[in-house]
């Protein structure tokens, strides 16, 4: 897949690498300022201790880093190694 429609990635599956659903896509996010997406918006399904830890809207929908995920044409996979190296990251620059 060299190149896709964004819409076409709107309510795939989110699996973990289990293969399990843990969401769907409910949107696509990107920087006000430059237009680059950034991540992806799900709605969870299944949550697990990690997927709770990462931000989320008002409406509970999480939002995934675009770094973290690998797009396919039937669902999107989500590398939870990758989500557990960001929030690491991210608490050695919170304390």
């Amino acid at each position: 897949m060299s190149e896709a429609s964004l819409s076409k990635f709107l309510s795939l599956p989110v699996k973990n690498e289990r293969m399990e659903k843990v969401g769907e896509v409910v949107d696509i996010l990107a920087k006000k300022d430059d237009g680059k997406i950034i991540g992806i918006l799900v709605k969870p399904i299944k949550i697990n201790e990690l997927l709770d830890k990462l931000p989320k809207d008002e409406n509970g929908y999480i939002a995934i880093p675009i770094s973290a995920i690998k797009l396919n044409e039937n669902f999107i996979f989500l590398n939870e190694r990758k989500i557990r190296v960001l929030l690491i990251r991210a608490r050695r620059y919170t304390t």
